[in-house]
């Protein structure tokens, strides 16, 4: 871990000796922990200064008046000549300077000094987290690949030719679209340098938002950049109606401008809906005049905007990103290899170029794997690499695995969490350096963002939680023994907490408690943060109190954002459908588009109207005909209606779309399986079906593929015998199973085994005929 020098006055003792314990003599130097009794000398602190990887600057009226802390601050000026911007860390503790105006502060240290802060911990935070920067970037995988850019120059010039244009409308916000691994964040970083908006080395502040977050969550993480969230501000903003929290919104950002800084929206379909349309409230806070050609607020999205609204929108400007030209990959390639330190041979280069498909993540994990294994390695593994989009969340997942029980355990525990601070994981784990080494490690990995105002939180990338999540991997019994407490504590200090230091651990402490069936104070139901609680409790299958919980918001539906009402909209009508409960009849008219049809062939199947259900799927894919759940669910009732010929074509589409989906390896299975005649190449697709189910994420992976390999001997092998006491073993091992019995209650039935059928039937009530996942 790198160490701090904290150069301060004497009289600011009291406060740095604070700042220093809670570092701890291994991340500081302080005098007390390092020079003898008495002042100093010079040649110490020097020799402190070279010993240590950041310069922290504690300026007030007192520092300025200081011999010492002048010298010091001629010394980092010397560093900063000497190119390295950032070790160096001012931080302003008096909050009655004048910096603008105070003439003993240099000019090139007043861009740094931005808002006084005298909260010993909240410094240390900030003191801890530049550290761990700092140790990241002297690795050198990481620091290669964090240099890394090339091609896109038609559009840095496009951006450049608008910013500077005679024309009076320049862009307020810049929306950079794309898939994941395409190069959206650092193409983003590299444009607001081209047109000189931010320095070689600025970080900006890193915002996440999804599809359950709304308004309310910016709200609440921009004012995380103010350093904590307060217990009456949480009430205010429950008070408010949607315009005024657009108000209050731009009420951050002013001060956000006003700091100099810049924020990026990670945004997974919050601000750029799946349906292309755009938030109304981010419109709203970017056609403000405030904002005019400021570039403050910034979207890197997964979602593209509508052509139509960029056509009417002058006050945003999209650039989305498609795969780099052969040459830039080459480049690209070239370059990450050459910094590793790998000079390859010309036809070896050749061999991996040839297999390259332009994401840069994909080149990116082909450097790597020639720099951990080798050439011969790679050449050897081509097919991994070709594979890369599909299958890099299982290699990735498994080597953490094999590392040992603690890093698979640890990536677990994060995956649990929205997001997450260093703090709670400290508070969880009891030993910084293993934590602090495991996520540095996991972070050069590519496992986690750093995102927050000071990129204080770790934030799991959403394929790697999503695999977790969907493979059931379980929480360690220790982990979720500690995170009960803190939720526990929490609601006994929930009505008289004055403030929140770490937004993580509140948006941990409130759904876990709502989770639970605790009451909590009015103020901590947040409409977003409910419907996080929400998505839980239907995954759990607690419909019943999804039902109860969006009931309770839509009460209050006139303070929330349309898109938000939407979201518990569509939520409630799955709930009830699964329960089917008729109310869904009334409560659908509420939903329109695809989205109408879908809900209602989701419903008419569990009620099993499954012509009424094909219907109104088929409905839905001639609205979007790129709808991928109705594609799921148009096969998932075509194979309940024994229909294998009619679904083949799109369970085969769906497969390929994603090779690792337990439900579409199942499905196109069947389909096959099904068929009066298998060509050779059927034979094989069959062998690869099994292959990727064996690497399927999804916790049920297992049982089913017991039971493919028993409907595989009936309809393949035509060992009726076999296939038979396969399935009967499937049963027994695990009777909740409803594949397995299934499966079973089909080949008793076509064979004529009445007898067995009958003792199935009895034992066995299968609830739901259906290959639902």
């Amino acid at each position: 871990m790198s160490r701090a020098f904290l150069s301060h006055s004497s009289k600011q003792k009291n406060l740095v000796r604070n700042i220093a314990n809670n570092l701890g003599k291994g991340q500081c130097v302080f005098d007390e922990f390092e020079f003898e009794s008495g002042m100093p000398i010079l040649g110490e602190i020097l020799k402190g200064l070279k010993s240590t990887e950041l310069f922290v600057l504690f300026i007030s009226d007192d520092s300025l008046n200081s011999e010492w802390v002048q010298q010091e601050i001629s010394e980092a000026k010397n560093i900063l000549d000497n190119g390295y911007q950032k070790s160096i860390y001012p931080i302003l503790i008096d909050r009655s300077l004048n910096v603008g105006d105070d003439k003993r502060i240099p000019s090139w240290l007043k861009k740094y000094l931005l808002k006084a802060i005298t909260d010993h911990f909240l410094i240390t935070k900030k003191i801890k987290q530049r550290l761990r920067e700092l140790s990241l970037e002297h690795n050198p995988s990481f620091k290669a690949k964090e240099s890394l850019f090339v091609g896109r120059n038609e559009m840095l010039d496009q951006l450049e030719s608008k910013i500077y244009s005679i024309g009076d409308f320049k862009p307020h916000s810049i929306i950079v679209s794309g898939m994941v691994g395409i190069g959206r964040r650092t193409f983003l970083k590299n444009a607001l340098k081209w047109v000189k908006k931010i320095q070689e080395f600025y970080e900006p502040i890193y915002i996440t938002l999804d599809t359950k977050d709304s308004i309310e969550d910016f709200i609440i993480k921009v004012q995380d950049f103010e350093d904590r969230t307060s217990s009456e501000s949480l009430e205010q903003l429950q008070s408010l109606s949607f315009e005024e929290k657009i108000e209050e919104a731009k009420s951050l950002l002013v001060k956000v401008k006003s700091s100099n800084e810049f924020i990026f929206i990670i945004d997974f379909g919050c601000v750029i809906k799946p349906s292309k349309k755009v938030a109304n409230w981010y419109l709203k806070l970017i056609e403000d005049s405030q904002f005019k050609n400021l570039l403050t607020l910034n979207i890197v999205s997964r979602f593209r905007p509508s052509t139509n609204f960029l056509r009417k929108q002058k006050s945003v400007i999209n650039f989305h990103l498609n795969t780099l030209s052969d040459k830039d990959t080459e480049k690209l390639f070239v370059k990450y290899l050459t910094l590793l330190g790998h000079d390859l041979l010309e036809k070896d280069a050749q061999e991996v170029l040839s297999i390259l498909n332009g994401v840069p993540a994909q080149t990116h994990y082909a450097v790597e794997f020639i720099h951990d294994y080798g050439i011969i390695e790679a050449k050897k593994n081509k097919q991994d690499i070709i594979d890369f989009g599909e299958t890099q969340v299982f290699y990735l997942i498994e080597s953490i695995r094999k590392k040992g029980n603690f890093e698979f355990d640890f990536l677990v525990l994060l995956s649990n969490f929205e997001f997450v601070s260093y703090e709670i994981l400290y508070s969880i784990i009891e030993d910084e350096d293993k934590v602090n080494n495991t996520l540095e490690d996991f972070y050069i990995a590519g496992v986690f963002d750093l995102v927050g105002a000071n990129k204080e939180y770790i934030k799991v990338h959403y394929p790697i939680a999503d695999y977790l999540k969907r493979s059931k991997a379980k929480l360690k019994p220790e982990f979720r023994d500690k995170i009960r407490s803190f939720i526990k504590k929490f609601v006994t200090q929930s009505s008289h907490r004055e403030e929140y230091d770490d937004i993580s651990q509140l948006l941990l402490n409130v759904k876990g408690a709502i989770l639970e069936g605790h009451n909590l104070p009015e103020k901590y139901y947040i409409p977003s943060f409910i419907l996080k609680t929400v998505v839980e409790h239907y995954y759990n299958g607690k419909y019943r109190n999804v039902i109860k919980l969006i009931d309770k918001v839509l009460d209050k539906k006139r303070r929330l954002d349309n898109d938000l009402i939407r979201e518990f909209q569509y939520w409630l009508c799955l709930s009830l459908a699964r329960e089917k409960d008729d109310r869904f009849e009334i409560e659908i008219q509420n939903i329109s588009g695809a989205d109408f049809y879908y809900l209602h062939g989701f419903y008419y199947r569990f009620i099993k109207r499954l012509g009424d259900s094909q219907y109104y799927l088929e409905k839905a894919l001639q609205k979007n005909p790129n709808f991928q759940r109705a594609k799921r669910e148009l096969v998932n009732v075509k194979l309940m209606k024994e229909d294998y010929q009619g679904a083949l074509k799109l369970a085969k589409e769906n497969y390929e779309n994603q090779k690792l989906n337990a439900f579409h390896i199942q499905a196109y299975f069947i389909c096959l399986t099904r068929k009066q005649y298998l060509s050779r190449e059927d034979k094989l697709k069959i062998n690869d079906l099994f292959k990727n189910m064996e690497r399927s994420y999804d916790f049920r992976a297992k049982g089913i593929i017991a039971v493919m390999k028993g409907e595989f001997a009936y309809y393949v092998e035509k060992d009726i015998p076999k296939s038979v006491r396969l399935l009967q073993e499937c049963v027994r091992s695990n009777p909740e199973n409803h594949y397995s019995v299934k499966a079973l209650r089909e080949i008793y039935t076509k064979c004529g085994m009445l007898e067995p059928l009958n003792t199935l039937k009895s034992k066995y009530r299968t609830q739901l005929e259906t290959f639902d996942v």
